[in-house]
């Protein structure tokens, strides 16, 4: 066994076999082409594609995809449709392929990423906080020597820069 390029990816080298496994990210982000898939002869040409070997990153791609589904859609990066694919390769032929669907199969990774994602918030939380009470004090300061004036002709200036 040797450890591939991608530091998630540890594989069986054997230089008579060539398997890999390959991760396909299909999504439809575009409206027109969503409403055609049932119609269409060739529906899977609709969706565009991101292919990596390295599963880290067609997790990371699949969810930040996956989520864009509950956007408004209104909004530049909706995407209608996303799918996933783990393909196993035996010498460039796919020998196995299973289809990801449901994100939920990533609980383990999901509950991973929301405790770094809470930590980043109680982080900024307490930043905001901070600076916050550093802006109180620097208005009270400007407020009692008579600062305040001067302070908001500066910002005048800057706006009209």
């Amino acid at each position: 066994m040797t450890k591939t390029m991608h530091d998630d990816t540890i594989m069986y080298q054997d230089k008579n076999v060539n398997i890999k496994t390959v991760y396909t990210i299909e999504y439809i982000d575009n409206k027109k082409d969503f409403e055609r898939i049932d119609t269409h002869p060739a529906a899977w040409e609709l969706y565009k594609t991101i292919k990596t070997e390295s599963f880290q990153d067609a997790i990371s791609k699949y969810i930040t995809l996956y989520s864009r589904q509950y956007s408004n859609e209104n909004e530049l990066y909706h995407v209608y449709d996303v799918k996933m694919f783990e393909n196993t390769l035996l010498n460039d032929e796919t020998i196995r392929e299973k289809c990801i669907t449901n994100i939920f199969n990533f609980n383990g990774i999901l509950n991973n990423h929301a405790g770094i994602i809470e930590r980043n918030i109680q982080e900024l939380n307490k930043t905001i906080e901070t600076v916050s009470n550093e802006l109180n004090t620097v208005y009270a300061f400007l407020d009692k020597y008579n600062g305040m004036k001067e302070y908001k002709k500066y910002k005048e200036e800057l706006k009209n820069n």
